[in-house]
């Protein structure tokens, strides 16, 4: 008969590195009656914020003189052991737990159970699938929400009830986010394309691209992500579409447009479209050029802002002179040869001409790029055809592949 470790932790803020354990609670079972029951607060060795001692009543004095995580590692361990880890959203408390492992040298590992994914399994359909309403719609005694004992004496419940509606419960070792079905995830394609993930609602959470779709999206479920963003977004990631495109090229170009038409709220710089200002090349009254930041008069290369145009400008200068110390040639070099490395640089943010083709050749057929008056206007590819609205961003990817 299996053993299953109930388990709930209880943290200084939000799944990242840096983040402590200040309590947890674990209860031994083998899916009929409890065996054991083991719970403590933990000194996380930091400040505990305020905010976080709102949400779950832990303060910093009541944390300093409990144990610290060493001193109860053995313990958990010993409870854990040949156990299925059972938790509410379940990589939120294993992914701190191996932290806190880790950092002592030890790697923790278990067979993971999420009472998120089963429940939604066992009972389809309902509208929240969250510890708090879940407890609430099976009349479930939640006392303490977000202590660590009080909430898993919860999901223990609620884990019998799913036991006893699905005859194969999912278990886990890969990071699918909680929402998601693992059918979606395991029939991605390794393909290149673009991808779009949505939540539970069928809100476009974020559009990303790959020359692999499957192990791009496998990176937003890592157990090691750091950022708020990241770990936010893998929490809401409930749904997963994606379009099939025959090159990189064609995949990011439709990137770019598809973000700046849809804006979702996880894309953040691509999704940008205000472009304002502009960098342009002038010649100075000793007949020299040179690079300026000025509103945008069309013609020069676009810039979203004053620090973007100085980036822009600094990297044009590097570029010509492969050197930071960009006086130094302007006093040494020639002013004929100076100003070409300028204007070199300069020009290839711009079309040879206004109407042009340019062809990838694949092995099975040909993707044509055509120019039209100045600006990308569509991709052809066998039968297909992509209209493109071209901006300064698509303009760069277009013009940077070309010019490797």
């Amino acid at each position: 008969m299996d053993k299953y470790c109930i388990v709930d932790v209880e943290t200084t803020g939000a799944n990242r590195q840096g983040q402590k354990i200040t309590e947890i609670a674990i209860i031994i079972t083998d899916g009929v009656r409890i065996i054991e029951e083991f719970s403590t607060l933990i000194n996380p060795e930091r400040r505990i914020p305020i905010r976080i001692t709102y949400l779950t009543g832990i303060t910093n004095e009541m944390a300093a003189t409990a144990p610290k995580f060493y001193e109860v590692a053995k313990k958990i361990i010993e409870l854990s052991e040949g156990c299925i880890f059972v938790a509410h959203n379940v990589f939120f408390d294993y992914q701190f737990l191996q932290r806190e492992f880790s950092e002592l040298g030890y790697v923790f590992r278990r067979k993971l159970f999420c009472t998120v994914k089963n429940a939604r399994r066992a009972f389809p359909g309902l509208p929240s699938y969250s510890l708090k309403n879940l407890t609430k719609h099976f009349n479930i005694e939640l006392r303490n929400h977000h202590r660590a004992l009080s909430d898993t004496k919860a999901a223990y419940e609620l884990f019998l009830k799913i036991q006893t509606q699905i005859d194969e419960p999912l278990y886990q070792q890969k990071a699918t986010p909680a929402k998601l079905e693992e059918k979606i995830y395991e029939n991605l394609p390794e393909d290149t394309g673009v991808y779009y993930l949505y939540d539970e609602q069928g809100e476009l959470l974020y559009i990303g691209k790959s020359t692999n779709i499957k192990n791009r999206i496998k990176s937003h479920f890592r157990l090691d992500l750091k950022r708020k963003k990241d770990i936010e977004l893998k929490g809401q990631i409930a749904h997963i579409d994606f379009k099939i495109y025959p090159h990189d090229l064609v995949a990011k170009i439709m990137e770019s447009m598809e973000v700046k038409k849809f804006r979702p709220p996880f894309n953040v710089a691509l999704k940008r479209t205000r472009y304002r200002y502009e960098v342009k090349l002038t010649i100075d009254h000793n007949g020299h050029y040179y690079f300026h930041h000025q509103a945008t008069q069309g013609g020069a290369i676009a810039s979203k802002s004053k620090r973007h145009s100085e980036r822009i400008i600094n990297g044009l200068m590097e570029r010509a002179f492969s050197d930071k110390n960009h006086l130094i040639w302007k006093k040494t070099l020639p002013k004929t040869d100076y100003n070409k490395r300028l204007k070199k640089v300069y020009d290839y943010y711009f079309y040879p001409e206004e109407d042009f083709t340019r062809k990838i050749d694949l092995s099975s057929y040909p993707i044509f790029f055509h120019v039209t008056e100045g600006k990308l206007a569509s991709i052809t590819y066998q039968d297909k055809e992509l209209k493109i609205k071209e901006d300064p961003d698509i303009k760069k990817i277009f013009i940077g592949y070309f010019a490797k």
